[in-house]
């Protein structure tokens, strides 16, 4: 139990359990046995409908310098069927606060993104978008060899050990073989 304000709440998970939890993103609970409902990709989407719009809304952002209506749209449906809203209705409980400037507006799509896509393996391509990739990696490394408890506290060498060489992706032997004029990208 916890205390917030003289409101005593429940505490769900301890800080080792914060470490053991694993979505279920797409659990197929209509199933049964072991192996369907284990972390399978079955049903795993290429690209949604969520992405689109909120590339729409960045891309609104990016090029008008600041948002537009219709990036507020955009990124006012995703956060309106997540919480089971009318799409096509304003709601203040669910909607983006407006007049955000366009770093601000950035920041909330940044957020929104990481919310959304939890585990769907696309982090990382926007982290390297927005050019943010490394320091994220390492703050992120420096945070779990913290706070971690000690068996779990190994899951912050990948963040620690990103380097620039981890934003590019090698080009194959076989393309620098073929042409000599083709220089290895950094790192590798």
């Amino acid at each position: 139990m916890c205390d917030h304000g003289g409101v005593t709440q429940k505490q769900y998970y301890s800080a080792a359990q914060l470490y053991d939890r694993n979505p279920g993103k797409w659990r197929r609970e209509y199933e049964t046995g072991t192996k369907v409902r284990s972390a399978n990709s079955t049903n795993f989407p290429i690209i949604r409908y969520s992405d689109v719009l909120l590339m729409k809304a960045e891309a609104e952002n990016e090029v008008n310098e600041s948002p537009t209506a219709a990036a507020y749209e955009a990124i006012n449906q995703v956060r309106r069927r997540a919480f089971g809203k009318a799409l096509n209705e304003v709601n203040g409980d669910s909607d983006a606060p407006s007049g955000m400037d366009k770093i601000a507006f950035l920041d909330y799509i940044k957020d929104e993104r990481l919310r959304e896509f939890c585990f769907e393996g696309i982090r990382r391509h926007d982290l390297i978008r927005w050019g943010i990739y490394m320091p994220t990696m390492n703050a992120l490394g420096r945070d779990i060899s913290v706070n971690a408890p000690a068996a779990h506290r190994y899951g912050g060498n990948a963040g620690l050990n990103t380097t620039e060489r981890n934003v590019l992706f090698p080009i194959p032997n076989t393309e620098i073989t073929i042409n000599k004029q083709i220089v290895q990208n950094p790192g590798w």
